[in-house]
């Protein structure tokens, strides 16, 4: 699908993050980090980095939803209107940490009455929902 439903502002935000991942994580399996805020904005994003949760104590629908509420609480003052991404490594097709995250950060939205905005990046490229739009690309580059 063309990613033409997504702002320009946006799209090269969602870039910088993959350039960003690309630069900041070393090859190899990435943690899944949560993000809320502005992509490519390290002034105006928060994160909540997953790989600081032992593993034997894996997150429910309800610890990811506080996780969302509290990150988006710390960023509005900041930003009116946050998009939520995560960032790992694959392919930015969804997976069922992608859906876990995406339920989750749509019910924060929901209590704080914010239009829900969700993005997958990787180094191989972005998925942004609801829209559904991909970009993916063979070589990220500066």
């Amino acid at each position: 699908m063309p990613d033409a439903p997504v702002p320009r502002s946006l799209r090269t935000g969602l870039r910088s993050a993959a350039l960003d991942l690309k630069d900041h994580r070393s090859r190899g399996h990435v943690a899944p980090v949560l993000w809320v805020g502005v992509p490519g904005d390290a002034t105006r994003s928060l994160a909540f980095d997953t790989s600081v949760v032992p593993a034997r104590q894996p997150l429910d629908l309800g610890v990811r939803t506080e996780v969302s509420l509290a990150l988006a609480h710390l960023v509005r003052p900041v930003v009116r209107q946050p998009l939520f991404w995560v960032t790992r490594s694959g392919a930015p097709d969804l997976c069922d940490p992608d859906l876990s995250w995406l339920s989750a950060t749509r019910a924060a939205c929901d209590v704080l009455d914010l239009e829900h905005q969700f993005a997958v990046v990787t180094r191989e490229g972005w998925r942004h929902e609801p829209t559904g739009a991909v970009h993916r690309w063979k070589r990220l580059r500066a």
